[in-house]
């Protein structure tokens, strides 16, 4: 251990000797590390974080799809019931409708995302509000009759500035009163950025505009092929999937169905700086090469007073992970304060359920872990390259001795780092090039120029389709006579 500090000691005076070669090694790692602890930071909070539901890799979501393969639909209220009454594999099933809402505010009307839960929609998720109590047996019963809600956390703290009393308190949703029985947990707003839970019976469904949200809990020891398996029997026995032909259930884990196609844009993103490591790793080991080269002599001088080859590369050794540790320590940081750009690379669906991006132990320790592989690798080639060295032939032969091997060494650095570039940016290229295909779907239609407008109108006044018909003939005429539609 003394020798240990000993060398970390002599590190740090070879450091403070070359400040413009440290600086530019420790900018380097910095960077190259911080690229990559930011990336594993977004990795860790899409695959690696656990979501806030109770064993989660027990969850699915149920839709109707395509037999012959198609997009995932979201299943009507028959089949919902089919699967929560036939659905052996499933030890519990729920149902979430989405619900486009009127919040009554001092400051006028406001439009706010309402979710519709059916019975047991807490107990199955495995979910506690962080205020107050969750629906009660006869409330999940009752269904929007019996005028009560939960607000998500984030509604809490803008809508009702975090106000302690808030259990209890009334609120108007659609023109109806609702008394606030619990406040969920801070970053759930799943799905759909929900901003108010209501308890939902089958009979609120009768007028319902939107498909269900299926969410469904395998039962212990049951697996996903086996539930696949029973779902597609069910897609050839429930009546509510005869009537639709030529359609069948489909299962899907929760986490799976949360990251969705941004998952591999992710793993793009994290090998994308994995070989940015890569060549910062060449380029600081071309540094430290030559940094060694110009040290040729001390080190020939410890081997003649009997320093062995051991102790020698050891010595490099620690140089190497000093430096890399220095540069991680300065990534991490950067990783940490990019946090409100680092978020929008998060899948939008996945921000429902997450707080934020934690910069948990799994990051420090991703962190650390690469600089200390980082630091071995680079720091073990100039070591190789120049520590052992007959102490004759490079005290007496000069600058031959050593440089035509170290320039043959470094020109293969060079070579290595400007290959390891050009595949870095083809596989850029390609992921951009991507990016743009999907931003460039074609819609059908000329989107150039064109805007959305989505009204909710809710109950109270405007429960009569005339009134709501009236409603939208008045808009469409003001819209019509706005400068430049």
């Amino acid at each position: 251990m003394s020798q240990l500090i000993q060398e970390v000691r002599f590190a740090f005076r070879v450091m403070g000797r070359r400040p413009l070669p440290t600086a530019a090694i420790v900018v380097t790692l910095a960077l190259g590390i911080g690229a990559n602890a930011a990336i594993f930071r977004v990795v860790s909070a899409a695959f690696l974080r656990p979501l806030p539901f109770a064993d989660e890799d027990r969850l699915v979501r149920v839709y109707t799809t395509p037999a012959k393969g198609g997009s995932r639909i979201s299943p009507r209220m028959p089949v919902f019931l089919g699967v929560r009454d036939h659905a052996r594999c499933f030890s519990a099933v729920v149902a979430q409708r989405f619900m486009d809402m009127t919040l009554a505010t001092d400051a006028g009307p406001e439009r706010v995302t309402g979710i519709a839960v059916s019975e047991g929609w807490t107990r199955t998720l495995g979910l506690r509000p962080k205020l107050g109590r969750a629906f009660l047996p006869e409330e999940e019963r009752r269904g929007l009759g019996s005028g009560v809600a939960l607000a998500s956390h984030a509604a809490w703290q803008s809508r009702f500035g975090g106000d302690a009393a808030i259990v209890g308190r009334a609120v108007t949703l659609d023109g109806e009163s609702r008394t606030i029985v619990g406040v969920m947990p801070p970053g759930l707003r799943y799905p759909y950025e929900a901003s108010f839970w209501l308890p939902m019976s089958p009979a609120d469904d009768a007028s319902a505009n939107w498909g269900l949200n299926i969410q469904a809990r395998l039962r212990p020891g049951e697996s996903l092929d086996a539930m696949r398996q029973q779902l597609q029997r069910l897609s050839e026995t429930l009546p509510a999937m005869r009537e639709s032909q030529g359609m069948a259930l489909l299962g899907v884990p929760l986490r799976e169905v949360l990251v969705d196609d941004d998952g591999r844009l992710l793993t793009a993103l994290l090998a994308a700086v994995g070989f940015l490591m890569l060549i910062v790793s060449v380029n600081v080991a071309h540094l430290l090469l030559a940094g060694a080269v110009s040290r040729r002599r001390e080190f020939a001088i410890r081997t003649a007073l009997g320093a062995g080859l051991s102790r020698q590369l050891r010595q490099l050794l620690v140089e190497g992970c000093l430096l890399a540790l220095v540069g991680g320590a300065l990534g991490l940081l950067l990783a940490c304060v990019a946090t409100s750009a680092l978020t929008l690379l998060l899948p939008s669906t996945l921000t429902q359920v997450v707080d934020g991006l934690p910069f948990d132990l799994r990051v420090v320790a991703f962190g650390v872990a690469l600089s200390l592989l980082a630091g071995l690798a680079f720091g073990a080639l100039p070591a190789l390259k120049v520590a052992g060295r007959e102490p004759r032939e490079v005290l007496h032969g000069g600058e031959r001795a050593t440089g035509s091997g170290g320039m043959r060494f470094g020109s293969t650095l060079i070579v290595s780092e400007l290959g390891l570039s050009l595949l870095l940016l083809s596989g850029a290229g390609a992921l951009l090039a991507d990016v743009e295909r999907r931003q460039r779907l074609d819609l059908g239609y000329e989107a150039e120029g064109l805007l959305t407008l989505n009204v909710a109108l809710g109950s109270g006044p405007y429960v009569e389709p005339e009134r709501r018909l009236a409603f939208l003939d008045q808009a469409l005429e003001r819209v019509r006579a706005a400068p430049g539609a």
